[in-house]
Parts: structure tokens; C-alpha cells; sequence
């Protein structure tokens, strides 16, 4: 296993702050929902359950430019290790089975390890989680 890297606070702190994101929604972002070259960010199922855009700063985007590049290593290393993917919304597990497997669908902060789904002992990667 590649060595665990030290968590991105600082980065999530800047997101939180500028683009004004609540904890679990920095923490849910999907590499999908980062566009680097507008500059927004996509929050899915925020307070509402709506979603929503927000702007991302140049400087912000330069570092969750690297940061997203240096997570490739776990995506890589899940897929090597032929793990099922990152867990979807229900309806779109359901409707894309491969899906999780997808680069896009990973997570923007993902957990450095697998765990296990406790509802059906499935292991896969969340996210960081917010304790």
C-alpha cells in the first residue's frame, strides 16, 4: 500500500470558508463536481437537499488542482486491487452498476483506507470522515 498521506485541512478550510460549503459537503465532493477551468464548485444534496454552485477562487483551484492529481494513486491502487468502486446514491447504483469505478464518481477527499459497509459487508473507499 502506498504510505498515508497527511490530510488536506488546510485545503478544506479554504474551500469551506471561500466557497461557503458546510463540512459534509467539502467532504462528499466528487471529482466530478470540481470544474477547474470555470472555477465552481457542484454541492450535491446540500441543506435542502438541493444542489447547488458555488465560485472557486484561482488560488483555491491551484491547489485543489494538485491535491486532485496526488488522489489518482488511491484511484489507481482500488482499481489494481479490483474493489468495487465508491458508493453512489442509491438510485444511480442501481441504474449504473460500474459507475463507482469511474474516475469522476471518486472522492475529492477520499479515506486513506478501505472500510466496510456495515449494511452489506461490502469493502470500499468513503470519504474523509468529518471527526
Amino acid at each position: 500500500m502506498i504510505g498515508l498521506m497527511k490530510p488536506p485541512y488546510d485545503l478544506m478550510a479554504i474551500l469551506i470558508y471561500g466557497g461557503g460549503l458546510r463540512l459534509r459537503e467539502c467532504l462528499s465532493l466528487r471529482v466530478k463536481d470540481i470544474d477547474l477551468e470555470a472555477r465552481i464548485l457542484t454541492v450535491r444534496s446540500g441543506k435542502g437537499d438541493k444542489d447547488r454552485q458555488t465560485l472557486l477562487s484561482t488560488s483555491a483551484a491551484v491547489l485543489l488542482e494538485k491535491h486532485i492529481q496526488n488522489q489518482r494513486h488511491l484511484f489507481d491502487e482500488d482499481q489494481r486491487e479490483n474493489h468495487p468502486g465508491v458508493m453512489l446514491p442509491t438510485a444511480l447504483e442501481r441504474k449504473y452498476p460500474g459507475a463507482g469505478k469511474e474516475w469522476a464518481w471518486f472522492w475529492a477527499f477520499p479515506a486513506p483506507r478501505q472500510s466496510v459497509e456495515p449494511r452489506t459487508e461490502t469493502v470500499r473507499r468513503y470519504h474523509l470522515y468529518p471527526s
